[in-house]
């Protein structure tokens, strides 16, 4: 049996209902059988039974109304049901008294007959859409009541361990703490289907992955999403699945707008719940970077938080969606409905899976210098002098499957991402090393034009020495770090106008610590003179921290302890929280002088091939703490570097880029050691890495020692009695070859005695001009010939010298001098060289 009941609007019918006998649940919510959209309703504002031939209401108080054909069943004070029969009694006396006045003849009748009716179907037309007006939201309020089910929170989860951490290291209390912290808004469009802002899961640039947090519902039950369905970054909306969300119902696309309507914003503005802000569409206005995307623009407010929430008519339909701000202007950005609409019938209710092209130059903000420095790849601010070769970086096209899990996200984005960034940066550097210019390779410093690089020779910087235990060391040493392009070049030019090229990399060095007590350990360590505290976030901008230490292996487990000891310094490092779980009135700046947390450790190797001990240590909810420590013949070194990176799998990415590519370009600067512990530790595959001895053999042989140059195919024959020695190292390109290869120089040694003396034996390639000693000499000759006063005249150092020629057809000259070293009356407790005061010491050689 069919029923027909009717809903009316102030006694005007607005929905006829042909009804089978059964349950019908009424309601404003979008699921329910009989949908009311009117605010005067509840969600579930009743139920109709049809029992014993009868039709029953039901509202949600339990009281049951019979309906009948008398009188309708007020729902509220504007809506009512009633039966079909009810309202035909009452359109039949307004019509007939319409339709007898015009009662003139049968033709007459006709045509005034068809004129009423078309009257009649115009005015309750107008009376519909009157209707349909008067039931928009003219109260905020009224709005929000209506669509917060659909809205949705995104929120972080928060961190025990960290909240623990803050409060033993930083004082905090349990109440400097919140509970919750909202970071972006999303509203449903169909049943579990979330939509939100892109960048709300990646930021703008696909690098800022964010998995780590919940969907909070209105009724404060928290979901997890399960699946990415579709998202398109330049428009910067993400379609999210949410299983178990069938019963909040959806918001409904507009389909039309126009500028000067009243708009919505609402959304988790600034984490602190749902806000509904009031405005008008201001614009439309096409994107200043693709004129083909056209965005909303509007006056209701919008703060941090409101990023991916609904921007609402009257109606409650969407006309936007929110994703940027721009701050005092109250001018915001959003992406329309109808750029929503074609994303929803692309990804929603499709089985198949699609690919999804990104052209990162369209990213919104993008810069490609940021896009690759934020992965830590070898980028250097030079290469935008080649416009060019950085749109290798812009031209980069990534492409993604969807639907894609929740779980493998961060693995798919950030995969594609960091392939498709690292072959861009490996195709500049090929373009750049073509062009002769340099890159984060030391190779690209060579050339037929300055065939000679000494990246680790003794000068005048490193002229100091600290007397321990009856044995010199020497004050600074650690890594060498290459100069500037700009440097760099300046090096060349003194080369072309001097004829002589005095390379200097610039140098980590880190200073010479005494021991406190006799026997105590000696160290290295960056020295600060004012011993002022340094902030956590400065050991994480891109330089190393390097210290050395003498008798400890890299597997002591003192090792760390004493790294941290000496990384956080006497005055240790200040730290401003990271946890958006802090409340803004309990922030505040905070000394960590000790790290005792446990460390992961691993053995891995540089983009170079070196072998680290790798040491890691997790603080707080992202500082991430890397210590790398490398084995040389009479201690360790170790370099740290800090990065504040959330997502896990992200950082083993920022990690592995930064072993690869940023910590295989810095160069061991060689301490002095002592020769039977450097000739064990030449035989070792620990030293084969290492490029202070790459190109060299240094070897015991009878009473006294034998020094390969492998570049050069000559052995150096170097005394017996050396207290200490280093080697000399550098990069050699022969006229022969096609590429430069490392090779060894010569070496440095202390010789003990009444008067110490530092002596050097080595060869320099004729017409390089590239050994320091020597141009020190030449320097010094070129002044005295420029002397007038001869009563006074400058002591020139002297050097043996003789030019041989390699069997490999190079034209060398071997050198040799001793130079003694004198106290230093500017630091007590040092010596230094006195290079001025030279002499001769002939070496022995063999051509092999």
């Amino acid at each position: 049996m069919l029923t027909k009941l009717v809903i009316r609007y102030n006694k005007l019918v607005i929905k006829t209902l042909e009804l089978e006998p059964g349950i019908y649940e009424l309601g404003r919510a979008i699921d329910c059988t009989i949908h009311i959209n009117h605010p005067s309703l509840h969600r579930r504002h009743g139920k109709m039974t049809y029992e014993n031939d009868k039709w029953i209401y039901q509202d949600y108080t339990s009281q049951k109304i019979t309906v009948m054909d008398e009188n309708p069943i007020e729902l509220s004070n504007e809506i009512d049901i009633a039966t079909e029969l009810f309202t035909q009694d009452e359109k039949t006396d307004d019509t007939a008294k319409i339709l007898f006045a015009f009662r003139k003849g049968r033709q007459t009748r006709i045509f005034y007959g068809f004129m009423a009716a078309i009257a009649l179907v115009t005015g309750v037309l107008c009376i519909y859409t009157w209707m349909r007006t008067q039931m928009r939201h003219t109260d905020p309020n009224g709005l929000l009541s209506q669509v917060r089910g659909q809205i949705v929170e995104f929120e972080k989860i928060r961190n025990p361990q960290a909240i623990k951490e803050y409060e033993n290291l930083g004082q905090f209390k349990d109440e400097d703490f919140r509970d919750r912290f909202g970071f972006c808004t999303g509203f449903l469009v169909a049943p579990n289907v979330i939509l939100t802002a892109s960048h709300c899961l990646w930021g703008s640039d696909f690098l800022d992955i964010q998995t780590d947090f919940e969907v909070r519902a209105n009724n404060d039950k928290t979901f997890k999403p399960k699946r990415v369905l579709g998202f398109d970054p330049v428009r910067d909306y993400l379609f999210l699945e949410v299983e178990g969300m069938e019963s909040y119902g959806f918001l409904e696309f507009a389909t039309d707008y126009q500028v000067g309507q009243t708009v919505y914003t609402l959304g988790n503005a600034h984490g602190q719940g749902i806000a509904i802000r009031e405005g008008i569409m201001a614009s439309e206005t096409a994107d200043v970077n693709d004129p083909s995307i056209r965005y909303i623009r509007y006056s209701a407010g919008a703060s941090p938080g409101n990023s991916g929430g609904p921007l609402l008519d009257i109606n409650g339909r969407i006309v936007a969606l929110v994703f940027a701000a721009t701050g005092a202007e109250n001018y915001n950005l959003g992406t329309s409905s109808k750029d929503l609409k074609i994303g929803f019938e692309r990804f929603i209710g499709k089985t198949a899976p699609q690919q999804i092209t990104v052209f990162v130059r369209k990213l919104f903000n993008f810069n490609p210098y940021t896009f690759v420095q934020k992965q830590i790849l070898p980028y250097l601010p030079e290469y935008n002098e080649y416009p060019e070769l950085t749109e290798k970086v812009s031209n980069i096209q990534l492409n993604f499957t969807v639907p894609m899990s929740f779980e493998e996200l961060p693995e798919k984005i950030l995969t594609e991402v960091q392939t498709k960034s690292l072959l861009a940066v490996l195709d500049i550097e090929k373009d750049l090393k073509a062009k002769h210019e340099l890159i984060l390779d030391w190779e690209s410093f060579v050339s037929p034009k300055i065939p000679v690089i000494m990246v680790s020779q003794f000068d005048s910087s490193q002229n100091n020495f600290f007397l321990w235990e009856k044995r010199f060391y020497m004050k600074l040493s650690g890594f060498l770090d290459s100069p500037s392009r700009k440097d760099f070049k300046n090096y060349v030019e003194q080369f072309e106008k001097e004829k002589k090229f005095d390379f200097q990399a610039y140098g980590m060095n880190t200073d010479i610590v005494a021991p406190d007590k006799p026997g105590g350990e000696i160290y290295y360590i960056p020295r600060d003179a004012n011993k002022m505290k340094k902030n956590i976030e400065d050991l994480a901008q891109g330089s190393l921290y390097s210290q050395h230490w003498l008798k400890t292996k890299v597997d002591d487990p003192k090792l760390l302890a004493h790294f941290f000891e000496k990384y956080l310094g006497e005055e240790g490092v200040i730290s401003s929280t990271y946890s958006a779980f802090v409340r803004p009135q309990s922030f505040k700046n905070f000394t960590i002088r000790a790290i005792n947390n446990p460390p992961d450790k691993l053995s891995v190797k540089d983009g170079k091939g070196r072998q680290w001990q790798r040491f890691h240590v997790k603080m707080f909810d992202q500082v991430h703490i890397y210590v790398y420590c490398m084995p040389f013949p009479e201690g360790s070194t170790c370099v740290g570097r800090m990065m504040p990176v959330e997502n896990e799998y992200r950082l083993s990415l920022l990690e592995a880029n930064f072993r690869e590519h940023i910590l295989a370009h810095f160069l061991e600067n060689p301490y002095f050691w002592k020769p039977q512990a450097l000739a064990e530790f030449s035989a070792t595959e620990a030293a084969k890495s290492l490029s202070s001895l790459k190109g060299i053999k240094f070897k015991k042989q009878g009473e006294g020692y034998v020094l390969t140059l492998e570049g050069f195919k000559i052995d150096l024959n170097l005394p017996s009695d050396m207290q200490s020695v280093r080697l000399q190292t550098g990069l050699y390109l022969a006229k022969s070859a096609e590429a430069p290869k490392w090779t060894g120089f010569g070496a440095e040694w202390v010789q003990p005695g009444t008067q110490p003396q530092v002596c050097g034996l080595g060869v320099e390639p004729l017409g390089s001009q590239s050994i320091f000693i020597l141009n020190f000499l030449r320097d010094a000759l070129k002044r005295s010939k420029l002397k007038d006063d001869a009563s006074n005249p400058e002591e020139i150092p002297k050097l043996w010298t003789e030019h041989i020629t390699s069997s490999t057809g190079e034209a060398l000259q071997l050198y040799g001098y001793c130079a003694p070293l004198r106290d230093n009356p500017m630091e007590i407790g040092y010596y230094f060289v006195d290079f001025k005061r030279a002499k001769p010491r002939q070496g022995t050689f063999k051509i092999k």
